[in-house]
Formats: C-alpha cells, structure tokens, sequence
C-alpha cells in the first residue's frame, strides 16, 4: 500500500529515515554479484527471469525516475557505469545471448547441443527454433558463427 503525501509529510516532520545502512548493503551485495557476474562470463547479458535480471530491471527503472522507485545516487550510477552497465538493454539480444550462453554450458558438460525435452524443456525448445532459423537463413552471420564455435 502507497503512503499518501499527507503520510509523507508527517513522517518527513519527524525526521523519518528513508534511507538505511541496511538498504545500502543490500544494493552493495547484489552489486557485487553483478560484478563476479561479469568477470566470470565477461558480459552483463543476465538470463532473463533471475533475481540478478530483476535487480538489474530496477536499477534501470531508479535511473529513469520511475515512480515509487527511489533514484540511485550519483556513487551507485558512478559503479554500475564503471562495469559498463546496460542502461537500455537491446531484450532480444540479450535473451538471445543468455540462450547461447546456457547451450553453450551445456555443450561443455555433455559434449553436444542437443538437450532433451524433459529435463531442458527451454533449452529445446530454444535450440529448435535456432535450428529452423538457421535452415530458413534468418541468423545473424554472428549467430551462425557463435552457434558454430559450439558445434551446433
């Protein structure tokens, strides 16, 4: 439930903390993850529908101004532009490159791209239409290229 300006104020009046150390080392902690993030895969394409992704969504959303998110300030823009933090991400690309990125780990651990139906019911479904894309010329000449680096 919204605080009306009214509620506001009153708790303004009183001196109300509304920001806390708490808040700041929670940010710091999920900074911090966004930051193994990327010097482990050497990208900040974060698979969509995880809590880094939605972490990442809010950031997005506090630099905008959006309503009820508060701004970020100038040391947290400062940190997330130091790691080259996608302010507009393009979505389709980076779905598109953390698919690659969860077949190419599979290709490493089972020594082929073809995931199975039950088990990686996403993964196929993924592949498959990579698959059809790819037969019917509609992948970017660095799609082909990557999904050939992985033996697709």
């Amino acid at each position: 439930r919204l605080l009306s300006e009214a509620q506001i104020t009153l708790l303004d009046n009183i001196g109300f903390e509304w920001e806390s150390d708490r808040n700041d080392e929670l940010w710091h902690a999920k900074y911090n993850e966004l930051v193994a993030f990327r010097k482990k895969h050497g990208h900040l394409e974060v698979h969509p529908c995880t809590p880094l992704y939605y972490w990442m969504t809010h950031q997005r959303k506090r630099r905008a101004g959006y309503k009820l998110h508060a701004p970020l300030s100038d040391e947290q823009i400062r940190l997330l532009d130091d790691i080259e933090f996608p302010w507009i991400p393009n979505r389709h690309e980076a779905r598109w490159q953390a698919n690659y990125n969860e077949l190419a780990k599979f290709q490493k651990d089972h020594g082929h791209c073809k995931p199975g139906r039950a088990p990686h019911r996403a993964l196929y479904a993924w592949s498959r239409t990579q698959r059809k894309k790819r037969n019917k010329g509609l992948l970017s000449k660095d799609q082909v290229e990557l999904l050939d680096k992985i033996d697709f």
